[in-house]
Formats: structure tokens, sequence, C-alpha cells
């Protein structure tokens, strides 16, 4: 038992009075988040939650242009932009709080977590060779742009081998805290080889002839299907019918084969056109007398894409001036008109 011991001061008087107790500070009231439209003054001050220190300068880094002036919403949604394109950065939520010297924004950081493990498999679940560069990928925080760089590259090179409907998809598993593996999953559809080339509609243009316009610079038979080199046959063959008076030829997409298969060509020639007048215009008739030797063409002969060119590039050399080439359709009597207008600069 303690004995409580009252001290009384030397002079005898009575004892001290206790000292009146301290009422104990309210605690400082949490800052109050303010609607947009309701904050006033410049932003004074950036604060970022969560994330490693790394990230969190980076976003400090990007949003410090804004202090120091009024809010701009427009500006802040790009900066924030900018952060999410940087990659590794699965959200970020900014508020706005009132203080009394300005606006504070408050960012609410969530990091994408990091790749433990990365890899690609077929359909039948085998493993897919990446490329060496891939292998940064692990221990880096999530960035869904450069995984879909590789998912891209990993598509274009099935595509360059014929697997038109490849279709490449990355997937993710958790490994522990704050971890996944990423695992690309490819589905290759089946390869699509041309085994040669046939046309349709083809009545004014032999089929030896449109597979020599084609030549080997694409769709050559044996070799897989690719959309780049089936637009460059397309227009391929559409060169060679403006070079034959079809000027009105339309060529349809082939349709896209499976496994091995011909690639046809299906071809709506139109009108045959000759040319109407040919004349040269924008100088004196002397001139363009002299001028005139210079064209290959004349009226009466089948309109050739190639030889109205060839004729042009004649002039610009011979006249040392720009040439205008100015054409006339006439639909009913199937000719066009050209008049090559010099331009001769003052």
């Amino acid at each position: 038992m303690r004995a409580l011991v009252v001290v009384v001061a030397a002079c005898g008087g009575a004892a001290a009075p206790p000292p009146k107790p301290v009422p104990p500070k309210p605690p400082a009231a949490a800052p109050q988040e303010v609607a947009w439209d309701k904050l006033v003054g410049n932003v004074h001050a950036i604060d970022v939650q969560g994330g490693d220190e790394g990230p969190s300068k980076h976003v400090k880094d990007v949003l410090a242009g804004e202090v120091g002036k009024p809010l701009d919403r427009g500006q802040l949604r790009d900066d924030l932009g900018s952060i999410y394109a940087d990659g590794g950065v699965r959200d970020l939520a900014v508020t706005g709080v009132q203080d009394a010297d300005g606006i504070r924004l408050m960012v609410t950081l969530v990091q994408q977590p990091k790749v433990h493990a990365f890899s690609a498999v077929d359909a039948t679940g085998a493993s897919i060779a990446l490329p060496p560069s891939a292998r940064v990928v692990t221990g880096m925080r999530l960035d869904p742009n450069l995984l879909d760089s590789f998912a891209t590259a990993l598509r274009e090179d099935y595509l360059n081998r014929g697997f038109a409907d490849v279709q490449v998809n990355w997937n993710l598993t958790p490994a522990g805290a704050d971890a996944v593996d990423v695992k690309l999953e490819l589905v290759p559809g089946t390869a699509s080889i041309i085994d040669k080339r046939d046309f349709k509609g083809n009545a004014h243009a032999p089929a030896k002839e449109l597979d020599a316009a084609i030549g080997a610079t694409a769709v050559v038979p044996g070799s897989p299907w690719r959309d780049d080199e089936v637009e460059r046959a397309m227009l391929l063959i559409q060169a060679y019918y403006y070079d034959h008076g079809f000027v009105n030829v339309r060529v349809a997409p082939p349709a896209h084969p499976q496994g091995r298969a011909p690639i046809v060509f299906d071809i709506t020639e139109g009108d045959l056109f000759h040319l109407g007048t040919v004349e040269i215009t924008g100088v004196d008739a002397a001139t363009a007398k002299k001028y005139m030797a210079q064209v290959k063409v004349k009226k009466g002969d089948v309109f050739k894409r190639s030889a109205i060119a060839e004729s042009m590039e004649k002039l610009r050399t011979a006249a040392n001036v720009d040439v205008l080439p100015l054409t006339e359709v006439d639909t009913d009597k199937k000719t066009i008109g050209i008049k090559f207008e010099i331009q001769i600069s003052k």
C-alpha cells in the first residue's frame, strides 16, 4: 500500500491547491476534399500517396508545372495521361484539397505488379521462343504497352508465314505479393499458302499477261499469304488495265483461303476508252506545235496511262517547265480528251 505524502510549505501555511488539468488539444481536422469547381487560388502543393519512391517522384516531377498556377483540369488530364503512357501505373486518382494558401492536389498512385516470369506458348501449350530483348520485362513493373509490342512482333512473324488469322493475347497469373506471371498465348489458325494465281472476269486481258504483270514481286505461287503482297498484286493488275484503255477497272479483294489454295482475282473491266482531243495549252500556237513533237500519243489511240506520263516527262525536260494534265471524259463516246497545260513561272 502506497502512502500519499502531502508537502506543506516550510512557513507552515496551508497545502498548495493541485494544478488545474490542461484540456487536450482537439485533433487536427482531416483535409476535406472540395468539388473541383469550388477550389480557389493557385496550386501550391502536390502530395503523392502509394507507390515506390521512384514512381512517386516521377508523378511529382510531371505535375510540378501545375504549381503556382490556377487549376487547369484539361492540362491535368494530359499530365496524368503521360504518366499512364510511361507504363507501370495501374491507377491514378486525384482529388483537390482547399488549403488557406491555395489548392493541394492529393494523388493516389497504384502501381502495376512486378513481372515474375514472362513466356509465350502456342495453342498446344508448346513454348514459343521470345527475342532476347524480352528478358528486360522480368523484374519490371508490368507495362501493357511493352507487352503489346512483343505480342505485335510475334503476330507479325506469324502473318509473314501465312497465318492471316493469328491471334495473340497476354494473360496474368498471380505469383505472390505484388507479382504476376505473364504469358503470351498465340492461336495461329491455319497457314494460307498460295497454290497458284487465278483470274475471273478478264475478258480482254489474257491470264498469261496478267500473271506477267504481277511478276515475281507479289503473291508468288508457293509463298505464304501476305496482305501487303495481295494489295500490291491488285494494284499491278489495275496498272495493266489502265495501260490498255480500261480506266474504270475494279479488282475485288481476293477471298482469304484456308490452307493451300489458289488466289483468285475477281475483275470488273468496265468500258474501253480511247483518246479524244490531244492538245497543248498555256503557250502560243507556234510554241505548242513545237512542243507537240514531244507528245507520243494522238487522238484515237487506246488510252494508255504510262504513255501519258511519258509524254508529260518529255515535255518537262524539253521545255523546262511544269506540265499539268487536264482530262475531259466523254462516257457516251468512251473517249478521254487531254490537255497538257504548260505552266511557266513568272
